[in-house]
C-alpha cells in the first residue's frame, strides 16, 4: 500500500456517517415530526373550513335580522320578510319598498279613525231579572246606562 492511499479508522467513518445522516434528516425532515407536520396541515384546513361555514351562517343570520327589521320599518307583513331580497341593506330597503308599493296602502282596520263597530246588546226586563248576581256586577254599566236612557224594556 502507497502512502498516497488514505485511510480511515473507524471514528472517521462514524463523523462521516453521522453528518450525512444529519444533512438527510434535514432535508427530509425527521418521520415523527413530517407526520405531526402532515396532520397539523390537515387540521388546518378542517378549521379553515369551519371558520367558512362559521362566517357564511353568521352572514345569513345577520341578513336575515336585516331583512325582518327592514320588513317592520316598511310596514310588510311579517311572513314577507323572507321574501325581501338583496345582500345589502340598500338593496333589501329598495326591495321592500317595490313590495310595499305594489301592495298598496296598509289597511286601517280597527286602529285610529276606523274602530271596530260592536253594538252592545239591549236587555230586556225579564233578560236583567234571570241574571245571576256574577252577570249582573258583569253587565251593570250597561244595565244603568239603558235605565238612564229608558231603552230597557
Amino acid at each position: 500500500m502507497a502512502d498516497d492511499e488514505r485511510r480511515f479508522t473507524q471514528e472517521d467513518v462514524d463523523r462521516i456517517v453521522s453528518e450525512r445522516l444529519k444533512r438527510d434528516r434535514e432535508k427530509r425532515g425527521d418521520a415523527t415530526l413530517m407526520a405531526e407536520i402532515a396532520a397539523l396541515k390537515r387540521e388546518n384546513e378542517t378549521l379553515k373550513g369551519e371558520v367558512e361555514d362559521l362566517r357564511a351562517a353568521s352572514r345569513r343570520s345577520e341578513i336575515t335580522a336585516l331583512r325582518a327589521k327592514i320588513a317592520k320599518e316598511t310596514h310588510l307583513p311579517e311572513g314577507l320578510a323572507s321574501r325581501l331580497t338583496g345582500e345589502t341593506e340598500e338593496a333589501i330597503r329598495s326591495d321592500a319598498a317595490k313590495l310595499r308599493e305594489e301592495l298598496g296602502p296598509v289597511k286601517n282596520v280597527g286602529r285610529g279613525s276606523n274602530p271596530p263597530t260592536t253594538t252592545p246588546k239591549v236587555w230586556s226586563k225579564a233578560e236583567v231579572e234571570a241574571m245571576k248576581p256574577e252577570e249582573l256586577v258583569e253587565y251593570m254599566p250597561q244595565i244603568e246606562k239603558q235605565l238612564a236612557e229608558g231603552t230597557l224594556r
